[in-house]
């Protein structure tokens, strides 16, 4: 009833536990035990095993964050707001391929701390990306951008702008 049952070499049956489903059957304590016990191992002779100044390279590569985005449809434009603390304006790349906005950018810090003989650096580095499917054809060459406090706002013209008709709707 656990896990997978080959019947033959190219078929294999999917059982209930394979695709999320449980029932309480299914569930096996042991399982979870296990898993908190590698967890627990884990810690231990990281913490164990340490020196004073050895440093764990936490992240290999730098992070890739989705910044956040509001879209707003003015009639006449669409207006993109994003989140992008700690991008200068001369690290951030906006480009544009028909109905499709990209932005991207790229941003680091550095710390240095000398106590002594003992010398401590660390470097941190992030990476933004962002790609946006616009509704409605614009005009590329007319679209402007901002960046303030870490806030990029990109103004994209539409090539057809319409306007929105209010319909009131009586309610019954």
């Amino acid at each position: 009833m656990f896990g997978r049952k080959k019947d033959d070499e190219n078929k294999i049956e999917i059982r209930k536990k394979d695709v999320g489903i449980m029932s309480r059957d299914d569930h096996d304590p042991f399982e979870e035990f296990e898993r908190a016990m590698r967890n627990f191992e884990r810690a231990f002779f990281e913490m164990a095993f340490r020196t004073p100044f050895s440093f764990r390279r936490e992240i290999v590569e730098p992070e890739i964050r989705a910044p956040f985005v509001d879209m707003i449809d003015t009639g006449k434009e669409f207006k993109v707001i994003a989140e992008m603390p700690g991008a200068t304006k001369d690290k951030i790349d906006i480009s544009i391929s028909g109905n499709t906005l990209e932005i991207s950018s790229e941003t680091g810090t550095e710390s240095e701390s000398t106590e002594g003989n003992v010398v401590h650096r660390e470097r941190s580095f992030r990476k933004f990306y962002r790609c946006i499917e616009l509704p409605e054809d614009i005009i590329p060459e007319k679209a402007t951008s901002k960046l303030n406090n870490g806030v990029l706002e990109i103004v994209l013209p539409k090539k057809n702008p319409t306007e929105k008709k209010k319909v009131k709707v009586n309610i019954e």
